[in-house]
This record gives structure tokens, sequence and C-alpha cells, in this order.
């Protein structure tokens, strides 16, 4: 299922360290040429403080995953929490270049606004800037975002779901951790792939709802549903029926066993990336 209903946010993982002067290329960075030109449109006008105001008409980059797409494990990532009221992302890293989106410090889903950070470069003018994945459509959607305006804070934690395989395999540090059976999207309704992160961690009023113990809103969007609540963000959540664990069963979130989706909401936190293949 999208995340649909409204879960009330739980409180999200402090992770790391302060961020080293300058960062190493995550995998993302490694596919960062552009997949060609693609430009952005407003998805619904922003209508309160906590939604995302993207601007229509932009013209930006996307990661380069091609056709056989397999990423290989970042050792760490670089995680940056909006520290500004919003955060603009723009498509170079200057105060001049078009802005692509504008990110509340606080999103839609009540936690605070966090990017994966690929690489630190300096502006014109000397500044710090970030090169940022965007919690937006299109998917693997980059962006510049300016250094002071978030918190960086870094996780070795790393997520890798095999559709196929209908397997999610936890990884820190580029060690496997734990592996655990998921459900994914039906035939219309496919689970997107792509290199996403973990972008809220909430927690469903009931329990035994469809959502089951725990849910994590990902920086990523169903390719086909586009008018559920928060746009299709794709959910990686427990369940109330464990018999879909393992199968297809979904309209395009992972489902796991609620005990699974407990042991990584204790563990993970929001900036956490996810790849999905």
């Amino acid at each position: 299922m999208g995340l649909r209903v409204l879960l009330t946010a739980a409180c999200a993982v402090a992770v790391g360290s302060a961020c080293a002067p300058n960062v190493t290329p995550s995998h993302a960075a490694a596919a960062r040429a552009a997949r060609g030109t693609v430009t952005t449109r407003a998805a619904k006008a922003a209508t309160g403080p906590h939604q995302a105001v993207i601007h229509p008409g932009v013209q930006v980059q996307r990661l380069d995953l091609g056709p056989a797409f397999h990423p290989t494990c970042p050792p760490r990532t670089m995680i940056g929490t909006a520290a500004a009221p919003r955060v603009v992302a723009r498509t170079r890293p200057a105060d001049s270049a078009p802005a692509i989106a504008s990110f509340p410090r606080v999103n839609e889903q009540g936690v605070r606004q966090v990017f994966d950070l690929l690489q630190e470069v300096r502006g014109p003018g000397g500044n710090e800037w970030y090169s940022a994945l965007l919690p937006m459509r299109p998917n693997d959607t980059l962006g510049y975002i300016p250094a002071n305006t978030v918190a960086a804070t870094w996780t070795d934690y790393w997520i890798l779901v095999e559709r196929g395989a209908f397997r999610l395999t936890l990884y820190k540090a580029c060690h496997a951790m734990a592996r655990f059976p998921v459900g994914i999207g039906e035939g219309s309704t496919p689970t997107p792939v792509g290199i996403f992160y973990l972008q809220s961690l909430l927690r469903p009023p009931d329990p035994n709802s469809v959502y089951g113990t725990y849910a994590y809103g990902l920086a990523g969007y169903s390719a086909v549903i586009h008018d559920w609540r928060w746009g299709g963000i794709v959910g990686l959540h427990g369940t109330d029926d464990p018999s879909g664990t393992g199968h297809v069963v979904s309209h395009g979130c992972l489902r796991m066993f609620n005990k699974d989706i407990d042991y990584l909401a204790r563990l993970l936190p929001v900036g956490t990336p996810i790849a999905i293949i």
C-alpha cells in the first residue's frame, strides 16, 4: 500500500558525528551523470508550511542508473538535516541558479526534512554547497543545496532490496548484517527501481493496521499513483497480514513482518540509503 493514511511521527534516530571537510562520493555520486534533460512540474500548489514547493519547468539532472543498474555499497553516507526554515535546491551551486524546489524544515509527514548528500562543492563566490539527492518527482533528481542550511551527520547503514528475490539486505559498513523477506508491488503498481533514502519514520495509530507497527516513508514515488496522501510516496512498513510478505502483493510499497520492521526502526536513522533493483 502507499502511505495514504494519517500516521503519527516517531522520533528520528540520531546519527553519526559531524561531517568531515571533504565528502567521499557515495555510490550515488559515482552515477551522477545525467540521464538526459528532465523538466520538473509542480504536483500540486503548496498550501501549507510543511509542503515542498516544486518549481515547474526547470531542467534538472538525474542519477544515470542505466538498464543494468546494480548499486555498489557505500561505506558511509552523509545525511543533511534541514536547519533553515526552508532549504532551496538549485540546478547549480550558485544563488543565481534556477531553483528546483524549496523544502520545509519539517516535512508533510511531520519529520525533520533530510537529504542524502553526495559531494561537497564550492560555488563561484567560495560558498560551500552539497550535491544532494532530492525527495521529489522525478525519482533520482539531483540538485545543489547550501551547506549552511543543513546539519550534516553520517550513517554506516545501507539497504539493498532485490525485488526478484523478495529480499531486503541490511548492511553496515558494507558488511551484511541481516536479511529479511519483503512483499513488493503488483504488476500494475510496481515498486520503483532506483536509489532512494528513508525520509521519515512513522508509527501508525493502530499497530494492527495494514502498515503494521512502523512505516518508513522513502524519498521515492510510485510511477503510477499520484493522488494518494503525500503524492504517492513509497513506503517500507510492517503489515497486519504477514501472509503477503515474500510475495507480489502491494501497491508499490515494501511490506515486512512486524518484528523485522521493529528491528530496523530501532536501528536506522532517516537518511539511510535504500537501493531497489
